[in-house]
Protein backbone atom coordinates (compact mmCIF):
# COMPACT_ATOMS: atom_id res chain seq x y z
CA UNK A 1 0.00 0.00 0.00
CA UNK A 2 2.83 2.59 0.92
CA UNK A 3 4.03 2.84 -2.95
CA UNK A 4 3.56 5.89 -5.08
CA UNK A 5 0.30 6.74 -6.90
CA UNK A 6 -1.81 4.94 -4.30
CA UNK A 7 -2.22 7.74 -1.78
CA UNK A 8 -4.62 10.64 -2.51
CA UNK A 9 -3.52 12.95 0.37
CA UNK A 10 -1.53 12.23 3.79
CA UNK A 11 -2.69 14.02 6.61
CA UNK A 12 -0.36 14.05 9.69
CA UNK A 13 -0.70 15.98 13.10
CA UNK A 14 2.51 16.43 13.69
CA UNK A 15 5.55 14.86 15.46
CA UNK A 16 7.59 14.33 12.11
CA UNK A 17 10.66 15.27 14.13
CA UNK A 18 13.07 14.73 11.33
CA UNK A 19 13.33 16.11 7.61
CA UNK A 20 13.94 12.55 6.28
CA UNK A 21 10.19 11.75 7.36
CA UNK A 22 8.61 14.53 5.89
CA UNK A 23 10.95 13.73 2.23
CA UNK A 24 9.69 10.23 2.53
CA UNK A 25 6.07 11.05 3.09
CA UNK A 26 6.30 13.62 0.10
CA UNK A 27 7.73 10.78 -2.19
CA UNK A 28 4.50 8.88 -1.59
CA UNK A 29 1.81 11.61 -1.97
CA UNK A 30 2.48 14.94 -3.32
CA UNK A 31 -0.77 16.39 -1.51
CA UNK A 32 0.87 16.60 2.09
CA UNK A 33 -0.71 18.49 5.04
CA UNK A 34 0.90 19.15 8.25
CA UNK A 35 0.86 20.59 10.64
CA UNK A 36 3.39 21.26 14.42
CA UNK A 37 3.49 18.27 17.02
CA UNK A 38 5.00 18.76 20.74
CA UNK A 39 8.70 17.55 19.52
CA UNK A 40 8.68 19.25 15.96
CA UNK A 41 11.31 22.04 15.77
CA UNK A 42 10.86 23.04 12.43
CA UNK A 43 8.73 26.34 12.53
CA UNK A 44 7.31 25.97 8.74
CA UNK A 45 4.69 24.04 10.05
CA UNK A 46 1.28 25.61 11.51
CA UNK A 47 0.05 24.75 14.99
CA UNK A 48 -3.27 23.77 13.31
CA UNK A 49 -4.75 23.53 10.07
CA UNK A 50 -8.01 23.38 8.11
CA UNK A 51 -8.51 22.11 4.64
CA UNK A 52 -11.49 21.34 2.49
CA UNK A 53 -10.97 17.61 0.30
CA UNK A 54 -14.41 17.62 -1.93
CA UNK A 55 -17.29 18.06 0.41
CA UNK A 56 -15.44 17.81 3.74
CA UNK A 57 -14.07 20.30 5.57
CA UNK A 58 -10.60 18.72 8.15
CA UNK A 59 -9.21 20.36 10.73
CA UNK A 60 -5.89 19.20 12.38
Amino acid sequence: MLVPGKIQHILCTGNLCIKEVHDYLKSLCPDLHVSRGEYDEDARYPETKTLTIGQFKLGL
